[in-house]
């Protein structure tokens, strides 16, 4: 029986997006794509699992990209851009929690993206946890994650549910014997999400 149901950020408890952020920043400043790729492709990969800093990266990147702006105007640009809630999706995550499932956020993002989320958006109070790749240390495409993440919740793997768009994470998932559901569209997820049973209540803290 399912007692924590963990919800993916992107594309799940927020909208899809239409474009990558790489693309809208070089639209909103006129950087070539091909300058802002090496910036996701490798320095990001090692800050999305807490190895290096993003701030002191991405200043680098701002004098290599020659903008006369400061990081925290850079990145509060970013994460408003991407802050497009799916107030029907928060919805089913409230119905989860009132109904006694533990409900958590699982995604791949960096320390001030966890933040902005938890207080910008008051995920820490819809949520009754996180577990984001830059305190994990790994990201969802990996075993180790969710290995720390059951290790995390202290239930058995089976008692936990992913709600993700991606099918590399849900393999992921299934492979620590994890259950999980490929994200399509509201009603299905509300479909599924009604025909769960709750064994017990855990705690609801990480």
């Amino acid at each position: 029986m399912i007692k924590a149901i963990c919800f993916d950020l992107d594309g799940v408890v927020l909208k899809k997006r239409d474009k990558f952020f790489s693309e809208k920043l070089s639209e909103r400043f006129g950087i070539p794509l091909e300058q802002i790729i090496p910036f996701f492709k490798n320095e990001y990969k090692e800050i999305v699992v807490g190895k290096m800093e993003l701030k002191e990266i991405l200043g680098k990147y701002i004098l290599t990209w020659g903008l006369d702006i400061e990081v925290a105007e850079l990145l509060d640009y970013w994460f408003l851009s991407e802050n497009d809630v799916d107030n029907e999706v928060v919805e089913q995550v409230k119905n989860m929690k009132a109904k006694g499932f533990g409900v958590y956020l699982a995604s791949d993002h960096t320390k001030e993206r966890a933040e902005n989320v938890r207080k910008s958006l008051g995920f820490s109070e819809k949520f009754d946890g996180d577990f984001f790749s830059y305190e994990i240390g790994y990201t969802k495409e990996s075993v180790e994650y969710f290995e720390e993440l059951v290790k995390r919740l202290g239930i058995i793997p089976s008692e936990i549910m992913l709600i993700d768009d991606d099918q590399n994470n849900l393999e992921f998932a299934k492979s620590v014997g994890l259950k999980t559901l490929h994200f399509d569209n509201l009603s299905m997820l509300a479909k599924e999400l009604n025909n769960l049973n709750i064994d017990s209540e855990i705690s609801r803290s990480v």
